[in-house]
Parts: C-alpha cells; structure tokens; sequence
C-alpha cells in the first residue's frame, strides 16, 4: 500500500538553507528589473541546490499550489510545468 508524503513547512522553515536569510532573495520586490529578477532567481536556486531540505520544499510548494517565489529551486513556471 502506497502511502503519501506530506512535508511539513516548520521542517523546511527550520532546516533550509534560507532560514536566516531575507525572503527577498525568494520572492524579490516589486521595484526589480527583469535582469535583477534574473540575477535573483539564479542566486536563489543555488541556494535551494545546496539546501537539505530542496526536495521537501518543492514538493511542499506543489501540494499547497503556492504560485510565487522560487521553492525548491523552481519559479512558479517551472513548478507548473513539471505536470505539463
């Protein structure tokens, strides 16, 4: 019997590598440019591909449908094309 996994957002908050980081390097702002949204998310992922936690993450942001900021190394788009 299959069982499903649930990850659990404390788990990630308190093990991943971002934890003592500003969500900003996540999630960005408002004000940023499309370059500086590149350089973000780039620096963001590597963050993610060295994290403990990148795959509990990912699949945490899937379950929940969360559409915004990088989570396990994926933007929104890139989550949503996993399934695509």
């Amino acid at each position: 019997m299959a069982t499903s996994y649930e990850p659990k957002l404390e788990k990630i908050q308190q093990q991943g590598r971002c934890r003592n980081m500003s969500p900003d390097i996540h999630f960005g702002t408002a004000s940023e440019t499309l370059d500086e949204r590149s350089a973000r998310e780039k620096a963001a992922k590597e963050i993610c591909r060295q994290c403990i936690v990148v795959d509990d993450c990912l699949l945490y942001a899937i379950q929940h449908d969360i559409n915004t900021g990088i989570w396990g190394a994926h933007t929104p788009d890139e989550r949503q094309n996993i399934f695509d």
